[in-house]
C-alpha cells in the first residue's frame, strides 16, 4: 500500500491527535498506528470497485480512508477522547407493578400454577355491575 498525497505523515499525525486522547496514544504507543492502518485498509476495501479502479488506485490509501479508519478504531477502543472512564449506565427500572406480580407468583415451583396466577394478576378487574335502579 502507498499513501495518497492528501494522506501525508503530517495529516496522519493530525488525525491521530484529533481522534485519540494523549493518554490513549501513550498507552497504545505503536499499536495505535498499526490498528489505524488496518482499519484504513478496511475502509479502502469497502470503496473498492475492481471494474472501475486501476491497480494503483486500489492500493493507495487516501485521507478519507484514514479518517474513516480512525473513527472505527476510536469506536472500538471506546475511550478515545475520555481521560476519565465513562460512568456505568443507571440501573434499569422495572415496570410499575412488576414486583407485585412477581410476589404473587411465589417460589419457583409448579410452573402451570405460577403461570395461572400470573395471568390472573395481569387481568384487569371486572367492571362493577350496572345499577338496575339507575
Amino acid at each position: 500500500f502507498k499513501l495518497a498525497p492528501d494522506a501525508s505523515p503530517t495529516a496522519i499525525e493530525s488525525i491521530l491527535s484529533s481522534k485519540f486522547a494523549p493518554a490513549l496514544r501513550r498507552r497504545w504507543n505503536g499499536g495505535l498506528p498499526e490498528g489505524l492502518f488496518r482499519r484504513a485498509r478496511d475502509a479502502l476495501a469497502k470503496r473498492l470497485n475492481v471494474l472501475t479502479m486501476s491497480a494503483d488506485t486500489a492500493s493507495t490509501l487516501e485521507k478519507r480512508d484514514i479518517v474513516q479508519g480512525a473513527q472505527i478504531l476510536a469506536a472500538t477502543l471506546g475511550d478515545a477522547h475520555d481521560s476519565a472512564p465513562t460512568p456505568p449506565p443507571p440501573p434499569r427500572r422495572l415496570p410499575s407493578g412488576f414486583e407485585d406480580m412477581m410476589k404473587t407468583l411465589g417460589p419457583v415451583t409448579a410452573i402451570n400454577e405460577r403461570l395461572d396466577r400470573l395471568e390472573k394478576a395481569m387481568q384487569r378487574p371486572a367492571p362493577p355491575p350496572e345499577n338496575p335502579w339507575a
